[in-house]
């Protein structure tokens, strides 16, 4: 879930503004943008590593995932399936945790459980393709193309995002990215603290693009005694509850 969360977010970086480069700017972005749309269906695996000092303690995390994408029709197919472990050192004591999560968008709705739980929910998926998701990061990041690395043996564009000064900025984190030129996919994603002291980094390995996936990979099959519970009906009974309780005298 965390990893198809920092997907999303990255590729918005795609949208640059001026600066650093200058015109570079404008010729990266058409070709992230034209790249990433000729492809159909791709297959990933993501490792996702946090570490955190928060003062009273510290805590850990590896998020190792497998995540799937199809575009057709408009619409967007994902199926995520994750495995994380998590440990919170606090006054010299150490808890350590371990859960498995699915998250299935099927091109109308988004599915997600916690292996173990007795629900799952439904909500409406938000992955439009026909609505640009990016425009937000300008107004909150100065963006710079700083010189290219290689991952993996690619060649990739490297993208600092940096907050704007202001009282926000305190609790924003400095983003460096990482697109392969071949495709246009974000394939390592690090943030940084006010001190430049990582706080997590994502790495997508092993892309199939273009892959033929079967789409029953992308129908939520909710596991014996799961019950699914839809987000939207939930909202509705609530609101309804609440208008009965006002019109009460």
């Amino acid at each position: 879930m965390i990893a198809n969360r920092a997907f999303w977010a990255c590729l918005a970086l795609a949208l640059l503004t001026p600066g650093g480069r200058g015109e570079d700017f404008a010729q990266v972005e058409k070709e992230i943008m034209a790249k990433y749309k000729k492809i159909a269906s791709m297959k990933a695996r993501t490792v996702t590593q946090t570490e955190m000092d928060t003062g009273e303690g510290k805590t850990r995390s590896k998020i190792e995932a497998t995540y799937e994408y199809v575009r057709k029709d408009d619409k967007v197919y994902m199926r995520t399936e994750s495995k994380e472990h998590s440990e919170t050192e606090t006054e010299g004591k150490v808890e350590k945790s371990d859960s498995q999560s699915i998250m299935i968008a099927d091109g109308e709705s988004m599915y997600t459980h916690t292996l173990g739980e007795p629900t799952a929910m439904k909500g409406a998926s938000s992955m439009n393709i026909d609505i640009n998701p990016f425009d937000y990061m300008r107004a909150m990041y100065d963006l710079t193309l700083k010189p290219d690395e290689k991952f993996e043996g690619h060649d990739c564009w490297v993208i600092s995002a940096k907050p704007k000064p202001g009282e926000a900025a305190q609790y924003m984190s400095t983003m460096v990215y990482l697109y392969r030129k071949d495709c246009g996919i974000p394939v390592r994603m690090e943030t940084l603290d006010s001190k430049g002291t990582r706080q997590s980094l994502t790495t997508y390995h092993d892309l199939e693009l273009n892959a033929k996936i079967d789409p029953d990979r992308f129908v939520f099959k909710a596991p014996d005694g799961v019950r699914v519970m839809d987000i939207a009906q939930l909202q509705a009974e609530a609101m309804a509850e609440q208008e009965a309780d006002d019109d009460e005298p």
